[in-house]
């Protein structure tokens, strides 16, 4: 039994309105569905008010909606209900990560004030830095001698006076 109906009860329910709409139009089924760019399937769980079998159902009965002709601002209190954000209780995925991994459980007890982009972000600036830092490295071990520090072969140069 639905307490709270998405639908005041003098409009009548948003499958009615587009069956008659699509009625109206002489489409069938089919050819309004490809006229929405949806499948037939989805059309007809709209249709016949079950929008718990369509995925994006709010977004879908907009764009049939729109395809037959009809103002989705005038259909606004029959449309489905908006998507259910996520609880301020659910985790991220990269706590759930962490838990198995002991490296990471470290990085995340070191940085978990951070949002996860702002993780993200900072892991890169280490990881360039580090990576950057080695580099340097391997390419002063490829140095024979230091040009300011010593002379090449022990070799004396004569520089001339002015």
């Amino acid at each position: 039994m639905n307490f709270f109906p998405n639908h005041s009860p003098s409009t009548p329910p948003l499958g009615e309105i587009l069956r008659k709409a699509r009625h109206e139009a002489a489409l069938s089924l089919e050819q309004a569905a490809l006229r929405a760019c949806l499948i037939p399937k989805d059309a007809r769980h709209l249709e016949e008010g079950d929008f718990t079998k369509v995925s994006s159902s709010r977004l879908k009965a907009v764009s049939y909606a729109r395809s037959l002709g009809l103002n989705p601002s005038d259909l606004k209190n029959s449309l489905p209900d908006m998507p259910a954000l996520v609880s301020k209780e659910s985790k991220f995925l990269s706590v759930k990560a962490a838990q198995h991994h002991p490296f990471l459980m470290v990085l995340s007890q070191l940085f978990g004030f951070l949002a996860p982009m702002g993780r993200a972000v900072l892991y890169l600036l280490i990881a360039t830095t580090l990576l950057g830092t080695w580099g340097v490295v391997r390419q002063l071990a490829r140095v024979r001698y230091l040009p300011w520090t010593t002379i090449a072969n022990n070799t004396t140069h004569n520089i001339p006076q002015p």
